[in-house]
Formats: C-alpha cells, structure tokens, sequence
C-alpha cells in the first residue's frame, strides 16, 4: 500500500512537472512566431565600426565611434551612432562633426526633419535643417550640445533601405595632438540578426534546455525508485 501511494505521488509530480514544461514550450513557441512573423528582409541591418582614417591621414589610436543601420517595420531606417574613444583624447577636446554617405542612384532623403532621438547625452544638430543625402552635421558650438565622448544618440530616415548608404565616413574635430580633425572610414561592418535568426535561436536553446530537464527528471525519477 505504501509502495502504491509512493508511485502515485511520483506520477502526479511528473505530470506536473510535464505540464510546466509544455507551458514554457508554448510560450517559445509563441514567442518566436512572433519575431518570424516579422518581414524578412535582404539585410535587417548593419554594424560599422570607426577606427581607421582615410587615404592621406595618419591615426594609430583605435576605436573612435559605432554605428548601427537596421531597417524598421514603418518602411525607413534607424540609425545609432556612439562616441565611444573612453576619455583617452579629451585633452583637446574632440567631438563628432558629421556622418557623411554616399546614397544608391535613385535614393534620396527627402524628410523636412529629423528629430534626434536622445540616447545617452544632449546631442543636436549644427542647425534643424543640417542633413540630408550625403551627411548628418552636428553641432559644432562650443557648448553642452556638440557630440562628444560617451554620448549616442539615435535618428531615423523615412523610406529607405540598410542598402541605399554606402562609403561611411566619420569627421571627429579636434581629435589630434595639435587640435586638427581626423575623417574615420566605417569598417568591419556586420549584420544584425534577422527577426528569423532570432527565433530560430531560441527554438534551438529552448530545445536543448528541455531535453536537459526531462533527461534530469528521468535520472531523479529512476533513483528514487532504486
């Protein structure tokens, strides 16, 4: 009698157990529909990298800034750039003068603003109107609002693409020993993930999560009827 209500107990606790597990199931499950329902697209975005200068300046002193292009579902891009050369030439005072790109023939920027969206810092723009198919110009007074190190800060162009920009460069003034400006190349770009990489990771992780904890409670099952 007493073996029987041992047996019964144990079943209930795995049928438990099993129905905890097909709840977190579901909810993957769930979740990674959703971020595969998504549209694909040829390139979710990209990561540059600044830390090499162009063809006839000299620069031996790393990473000076990161930027993200991703597309979003409102048919434009989202750009994130961050001023990241960790205090080591602020003694002259450096910061961002621009963003500049070459555009795709046939693409254009065509949005009368563009609002900044604050990230880390008081970033702006060198006056409300300083964009548009060839550069993003910041704030150059000297003042809080110029884009200096440890600032990000976030923007988007309306209807284009992660494909349309192309030949990234990045203008930092004041960033040489003697206070002159230096223009960064975008290098090592690498993509984002897409919404299906995304899932596709997290059915895989959650597959191999629940294989562990069945296999575990298989062990523990079998060992408390040793």
């Amino acid at each position: 009698m007493k073996t029987h209500t041992t047996s019964t107990n144990t079943n209930n606790t795995n049928y438990t157990f099993l129905l905890r597990a097909m709840r977190r199931a579901l909810l993957t499950i769930a979740l990674a529909a959703g971020l595969l329902s998504c549209p694909d697209k040829a390139q979710a975005g990209i990561n540059y990298v600044f830390d090499t200068v162009q063809s006839g300046e000299s620069w031996s002193g790393g990473e000076v800034a990161q930027l993200t292009i991703s597309e979003n579902l409102t048919g434009g891009t989202y750009w994130q750039l961050s001023a990241n050369w960790k205090d080591a030439y602020n003694v002259t005072s450096p910061f961002i003068n621009s963003i500049q790109y070459n555009m795709q023939s046939g693409s254009s920027i065509t949005q009368s603003s563009l609002p900044l969206i604050p990230i880390a810092g008081t970033v702006a723009l060198k006056t409300p109107t300083s964009f548009g198919s060839s550069a993003v110009l910041f704030n150059t007074g000297n003042n809080q609002y110029r884009f200096t190190d440890g600032e990000a800060v976030g923007w988007t162009f309306l209807n284009t693409k992660v494909d349309d920009f192309s030949k990234l460069v990045l203008q930092v003034n004041s960033i040489t020993g003697a206070g002159g400006s230096l223009k960064f190349i975008g290098t090592d770009p690498s993509p984002v993930p897409e919404p299906s990489q995304v899932a596709a990771s997290i059915l895989l992780i959650a597959g191999i999560v629940g294989f562990v904890m069945v296999r575990r409670r298989k062990e523990s099952t079998l060992t408390a009827f040793a």
